[in-house]
């Protein structure tokens, strides 16, 4: 089973062996900014910041959500658009917690 780059690589800086190390996320200040949007905790804010490229590369929020696979695919002919099911291409990890933190979330409030 193949282990996906937050569970191999993040692990080992942020976890150790103790578990989750909640001062990471609170030390970083683009972490601390992330925390502050609902649904996302520390876990998924000290994932978007070691795995997402610099914004300054994402012109439109479009871009980066393309970047992480929720935008639909867009097959477009004769001046028509016409719009597919969500790619799921991309960041898989940063997109399953984003997915997660919504659907808690969107459960609790």
């Amino acid at each position: 089973m193949p282990t996906s780059p937050i569970s191999s690589e993040t692990a080992r800086r942020s976890h150790g062996d103790k578990g989750f190390n909640m001062g990471n996320a609170k030390s970083d200040p683009t972490a601390c900014r992330l925390m502050t949007i609902p649904g996302i905790g520390p876990i998924a804010s000290t994932a978007i910041t070691a795995l997402v490229p610099a914004a300054e590369g994402f012109p439109v929020g479009r871009d980066f959500a393309a970047w992480l696979g929720l935008t639909p695919s867009q097959k477009s002919t004769g001046g028509k658009q016409k719009l597919g099911a969500v790619s799921k291409r991309g960041e898989r990890t940063i997109r399953r917690l984003l997915i997660i933190g919504g659907e808690c979330r969107g459960s609790t409030g």
